[in-house]
């Protein structure tokens, strides 16, 4: 049941990163540092997990938590310190987008402090964006309660918040009340649901959710185990290998 953090694709950073050359003071096509990078090869670098170039980009007067726009520069400026891991630093530009309703960056604001540990920090602001609709969070709070990160092991929370979020079709929330279903975690264990939620989470294009789905679908539940004793015995007396 792993928690995933949902900005990595590439579309959006090329987003962000055409809006974070509008609003900042950089020019993106200026040979920036002693590689002979551009300021735009700098930032899909660092995007690339390149913490050199990260670190540049922040050493070279990136705008403040002041000066940057809380739409676009500060989520995008969040990210260069994220992918350098000054988790601290990106907070205040996070929190500056979160102030202003914008829900992916209360997302990431919370994740921030899960990283750093604070996780009573980051149950409050999950479960505010919960609330406002935001499902990757509800996902995420749910997680606290299956890992008993700032608070009690609580599966049967946990699966109440995957349900929710899965019915408003968070994949990722299905396939992990499905797992819930197939191994008794939080209720009692049953395969009919769990097959039922493996095939949402499967549907909403997710594909392990498929791959659990057709293990489930191919066994036949109802045999019960005193029919599968009978059945081999009658093959042994019929002399069946």
């Amino acid at each position: 049941m792993k928690k995933d953090v949902i900005f990595n694709k590439i579309f959006y950073f090329t987003f962000l990163f055409e809006l974070f050359l509008f609003h900042t003071i950089l020019d993106a096509e200026s040979v920036v540092n002693h590689n002979n990078l551009t300021t735009k090869e700098l930032f899909y670098s660092c995007l690339e997990e390149d913490k050199k170039s990260c670190e540049y980009l922040i050493d070279n007067e990136l705008q403040s938590v002041e000066e940057c726009d809380e739409k676009s520069t500060c989520i995008a400026i969040a990210h260069i310190y994220n992918i350098a891991r000054q988790y601290n630093n990106a907070m205040p530009y996070l929190q500056k987008s979160c102030n202003y309703n914008i829900m992916e960056a209360c997302f990431e604001l919370a994740y921030n402090h899960e990283l750093v540990k604070q996780y009573l920090k980051a149950k409050k602001i999950y479960e505010s964006s919960c609330e406002y609709g935001f499902m990757p969070s509800c996902y995420n709070l749910a997680m606290l309660y299956v890992n008993g990160h700032g608070v009690e092991v609580d599966n049967k929370k946990a699966n109440g918040i995957f349900f929710m979020a899965c019915s408003n079709d968070d994949e990722q929330s299905c396939y992990n009340l499905a797992v819930s279903y197939k191994n008794g975690y939080g209720f009692k264990a049953d395969r009919l649901q769990a097959k039922k939620f493996f095939k949402k989470a499967c549907d909403l294009g997710m594909q392990s959710g498929c791959n659990e789905y057709k293990i489930i679908d191919s066994a036949d539940f109802s045999i019960t185990i005193k029919q599968h004793i009978n059945d081999n015995i009658n093959k042994q007396d019929k002399g069946s290998p």
